[in-house]
């Protein structure tokens, strides 16, 4: 039996159209082969409302507590009513870790693969994969951006490897570039680098849905 590879198409989006074209020039390669996934990687300067017709996968930086209440994550809660009280019971079920605050904790380089629940769903699926430690807010000289994105695309890759789905069209807006007061070249430095690694070395584990086993492997894959 002839193996059909995984497509996936990964769409970089921001409403500037500066910090799409500094972050597009940062990945040299725009077609990421192997015998059982492709990856597609295209930048998009839009809002995200166009893509939601193109996308059932969307990736969030959501902060670590699971807040979801400003900019692209506004737009995320708006549009799918049942994310954020999802995204923050998930968090307090799987984290395990709470922070001094007294709020579940999913920890940078750490990442949550959240639906709706419902069955058959195609446009409702989220990674959660928080890029600011509690109390952290400039991370332009971190990896975070690194560690957060290696480990959504690990989730990501093990996730469509394991339900044996065909096609994949993913969301994701630049990481860090708002909050985290970041450039668009250094987020993308980041992410390039993030998916590489991921791709060559993350698909090789059949990684736990336990972000922990995510955390312990990502930390390892420093720039």
């Amino acid at each position: 039996m002839i193996q059909v590879p995984i497509h996936i198409q990964l769409f970089f989006f921001d409403q500037d159209e500066n910090k799409i074209k500094d972050a597009e020039k940062q990945f040299p390669k725009k077609v990421f082969k192997a015998k059982d996934m492709i990856i597609y990687v295209d930048f998009i300067h839009t809002k995200p409302d166009p893509l939601k017709a193109r996308v059932n996968t969307w990736i969030s930086a959501a902060n670590c507590a699971g807040e979801m209440s400003e900019g692209i994550d506004e737009w995320y809660t708006t549009t799918f009513p049942w994310l954020a009280p999802k995204v923050k019971r998930d968090i307090e079920k799987k984290s395990g870790k709470i922070t001094s605050t007294g709020k579940p904790n999913l920890p940078v380089g750490s990442a949550l693969w959240v639906t709706d629940g419902l069955k058959n769903s195609e446009e409702s699926c989220f990674v959660i994969s928080p890029i600011q430690a509690p109390g952290q807010a400039d991370i332009t000289a971190t990896n975070n951006v690194y560690h957060a994105f290696y480990a959504a695309m690990s989730l990501l890759f093990s996730h469509t490897l394991q339900t044996g789905a065909n096609t994949l069209s993913v969301g994701c807006p630049l990481f860090g570039v708002s909050n985290g007061c970041m450039t668009a070249v250094e987020s993308a430095k980041q992410m390039n680098e993030a998916l590489r690694v991921a791709f060559r070395y993350g698909k090789q584990y059949q990684l736990s849905f336990d972000n922990t086993s995510l955390v312990k492997f990502a930390v390892k894959q420093d720039l």
